[in-house]
């Protein structure tokens, strides 16, 4: 986008510059594209230091791969059950999502929710250090409490700590604002505390009630040129050839595509292994190609 001409006359040629961007913009809109191109979301998944690929995109795989142009993203423990949910507003419908972490890893966590004196520190503790040391280890765990984390969003002010399968809580260390180091004792895992300063004491805060997720309908708005909702624009697979000719998509398909090479792939075959339904309608009572689905399996252990 060209920056505002600088009068009216655009003897600078900086006027038609300034059309022609909102011109440009207004050709995406009308289009259904995004500002930068049709992207979508994208998921990366840190596979350590020791694999020759550091990060593998993992969007489709947790079903992150949505067209929608988004914007703001921010991490909230929704369901308060121990792990981090996300919420992702978009410029195209829909406008907000909520994608709820499901997996289900058993792993361990503490949150806290920080409250200053308002003299010394502000109310909402924006600004407060929060180190949590864990037994055993020798280097702490810390977050610190911000205002604003990204574009368009705000996480939520619950610091939250994932502690893996093992950890345990030996203290808990409070950096004020104000200058004031505030330590906490007998902390335990899963639960959620409110720490104010000055207080030494770590309050347990109640669990949100259990809520049923229930669909709702979405009316849609009325054709106002002045402010307009862009649906998404939905994608077609490719025709897939085999040797049976083009397969017809008859519903809602799954395709799991992976790699040797890969060990996240190899981590996930003895689950398909289980489901043999799940062959036989991948290749639709193809015995030779199922008989290679099973010899893949055997070459690999699984």
């Amino acid at each position: 986008m060209s920056q505002s001409p600088l009068d009216s006359t655009g003897q600078d040629g900086s006027l038609q510059s300034y059309r022609q961007g909102w011109s440009a913009l207004n050709r995406l809109l009308h289009e259904n594209k995004s500002f930068s191109g049709r992207e979508t979301n994208n998921a990366f998944l840190n596979c350590g230091a020791s694999h020759q690929a550091r990060f593998a995109d993992i969007s489709s795989a947790i079903g992150w791969d949505f067209a929608d142009d988004a914007r703001a993203i921010a991490q909230v423990d929704w369901d308060h059950d121990g792990d981090l949910d996300l919420w992702v507003t978009n410029r195209t419908a829909p406008r907000l999502r909520l994608l709820e972490n499901t997996l289900d890893q058993n792993n361990r966590f503490v949150s806290f929710l920080l409250e200053g004196t308002g003299a010394t520190t502000n109310r909402d503790g924006i600004g407060a250090r929060v180190s949590v040391k864990l037994k055993g280890e020798p280097i702490p765990l810390i977050r610190t409490l911000h205002a604003g984390h990204s574009f368009l969003s705000q996480q939520t002010r619950h610091l939250h700590f994932g502690l893996g399968k093992k950890g345990e809580i030996e203290s808990v260390i409070v950096d004020w604002p104000g200058g004031k180091k505030e330590l906490f004792q007998s902390i335990d895992t899963n639960k959620r505390y409110l720490l104010r300063e000055n207080s030494q004491s770590a309050i347990v805060l109640p669990k949100r009630n259990s809520v049923t997720w229930q669909p709702s309908p979405q009316p849609v708005p009325s054709a106002d040129p002045l402010a307009r909702i862009i649906p998404s624009t939905g994608q077609m697979l490719p025709v897939i050839v085999t040797q049976k000719g083009p397969l017809k998509w008859k519903s809602t398909t799954q395709l799991q595509l992976w790699s040797p090479t890969c060990p996240h792939c190899l981590e996930e075959l003895p689950t398909w292994k289980k489901r043999t339904d799940f062959i036989l309608l991948a290749t639709e009572n193809d015995k030779e190609t199922e008989q290679l689905c099973h010899e893949l399996f055997a070459e690999h252990g699984i």
